[in-house]
């Protein structure tokens, strides 16, 4: 949507010197984790920009979920979108999402990785929220640990404190400079998605880097250009009072794939059952 470059978004933002004695790069991204890990339920509105036949292509929903069991309302308030309403809940629905078009038309089940709801997006609903996120970073943290004392201070580095939209936050980058493309033969069975999350990296990548026409347009025994990691640089601003990441951008050796706002955050919101059962009117 779930998901670059908005110079608007600059207005919002200033930095502050950090305090090296204070904080540390994985104190403050441990904290993060914990507080993903911790969260139940979630609202927002969540505006992405992620680049699409190399233009960035914007959405912006307003979001309602419950984390575990995942359950999702959402509402999309941008073109070619707008108005369309989605709730997926495994229990009322299966693992289809409930889809209301909108303009009068009859409301449908739909698979989320199916090409209908992919259709110039980078994720699924199932991505909705921050723990897609978390899983990126693990993975990053692993890699850096891995190889060799120290590195994960060069490869997590806090840069200090800024303001966005109001809200202070730590910045954190992320870089990793060992980020390449590598060939890799696909089997039997095997999709994008399933590449990419087995391996814990971007499915557009996959998508761009090979000229495929969308997330399944593979068969047996293609071999593909795959990245090694999920980004070269990840950039994220985590709200000092939340620990969430309420900023993520994501970028390639060509530039920015991936921009995440989210606004108007509120965690732990009480839901009724009929928030992911029912559409509004």
């Amino acid at each position: 949507m779930l998901a670059l470059v908005s110079i608007v978004s600059l207005r919002f933002t200033y930095v502050y010197a950090k305090d090296a004695n204070a904080q540390s790069a994985r104190a403050i991204v441990t904290n993060m984790l914990s507080a993903i890990d911790k969260t139940t339920t979630l609202q927002f509105t969540l505006k992405g920009w992620e680049r699409v036949n190399k233009k960035d292509n914007y959405s912006e929903v307003d979001c309602k979920m419950n984390v575990n069991p995942f359950k999702v309302y959402i509402n999309s308030k941008a073109e070619p979108n707008d108005g369309v309403q989605i709730i997926y809940n495994e229990s009322a629905f299966g693992k289809k999402a409930f889809v209301n078009p909108g303009a009068f038309l009859p409301n449908v089940k739909l698979d989320p990785y199916g090409s209908k709801m992919r259709k110039g997006q980078h994720h699924t609903i199932l991505n909705s929220g921050f723990t897609f996120l978390a899983k990126i970073v693990r993975g990053a943290i692993v890699k850096a640990d891995k190889e060799a004392a120290g590195e994960f201070e060069k490869h997590f580095v806090y840069e200090g404190d800024v303001v966005w939209n109001n809200r202070k936050c730590y910045k954190i980058v992320i870089d990793d400079p060992t980020f390449k493309y590598e060939n890799y033969t696909v089997k039997t069975g095997e999709t994008v998605d399933k590449i990419a999350l087995a391996r814990n990296i971007c499915g557009f990548l996959i998508v761009e880097k090979n000229g495929l026409d969308d997330f399944e347009d593979i068969s047996v025994g293609q071999t593909l250009k795959i990245p090694s990691t999920y980004a070269k640089k990840t950039t994220l601003y985590i709200d000092q009072q939340y620990n969430l990441p309420i900023v993520q951008i994501l970028q390639d050796e060509v530039g920015q794939f991936e921009r995440y706002e989210f606004h108007s955050l509120v965690v732990g919101p009480k839901f009724s059952d009929a928030t992911f059962t029912d559409f509004p009117d």
